[in-house]
């Protein structure tokens, strides 16, 4: 399969247009279709989409993380505290926690494992919607994360703040492609290495989505293919 990474200069309104499209289409063709989403500057735009779907289409819907920050429930930087703290109110879609009171790391990273395991493979369509770091990162995996060559979905390591629980490289070659939100000028630097480079995947670990088969990178300036 011939792989892609589109770059596509625009404002954020239409690149939400661009996904909610796509998600739209999806959902008007399967019964059971998997949003996975991202947090930090994505929880905004992925508010503005959900508020656009009809409460039928939610009704086939399920989102999940792509990472989260491990701790207790409700913690200030988990990326599910984030989304409800947006007013993110997906019902009567399911929106799958990653944390539960009482479980510590290994168990919640083995639990989450299989649900999205489970949840991409019976899926009838997968939409990913990424971000990408100014140091590179995308999902949860920042430069040298022990969790590169993971042969997990899901998997987990310590941070330099926190324990992290993220969909692996392993995982991301599981599904078509992605959209990737990354809007700023303080992305620019990194979307240029992502494009001229092809810089190991452990000190960039953006350059995992050259490896997927369907990739458009809306941003502020770039644009063509890769």
């Amino acid at each position: 399969m011939m792989k892609l990474v589109k770059f596509v200069a625009c404002d954020p309104t239409t690149a939400m247009a661009e996904l909610h499209s796509k998600l739209s289409a999806a959902l008007a063709e399967h019964d059971n279709v998997l949003w996975l989403v991202s947090g930090g500057s994505n929880v905004k735009p992925s508010k503005h989409v959900l508020d656009q779907t009809s409460s039928e289409d939610r009704q086939k819907l399920t989102i999940a993380l792509v990472d989260e920050r491990f701790g207790s429930v409700g913690h200030a930087e988990s990326n599910f505290q984030k989304f409800q703290a947006s007013d993110f109110t997906p019902e009567p879609a399911t929106f799958i926690p990653v944390l539960h009171e009482g479980w510590d790391l290994a168990t919640t990273t083995t639990a989450y494992n299989r649900v999205l395991e489970e949840l991409i493979g019976k899926a009838g369509a997968v939409i990913c919607q990424l971000g990408i770091g100014n140091d590179c990162h995308t999902a949860g995996i920042l430069p040298h994360a022990p969790v590169i060559n993971s042969r997990q979905v899901v998997d987990s390591y310590q941070g330099p703040e926190f324990p992290r629980i993220t969909l692996t490289f392993t995982g991301l070659k599981r599904l078509e492609g992605a959209m990737v939100f990354a809007f700023g000028t303080d992305k620019l630097g990194a979307l240029t290495q992502l494009r001229d480079t092809n810089t190991d995947q452990s000190t960039q670990p953006c350059q995992i989505l050259k490896d997927l088969a369907d990739v458009t990178i809306y941003n502020d300036s770039l644009q063509g293919e890769v």
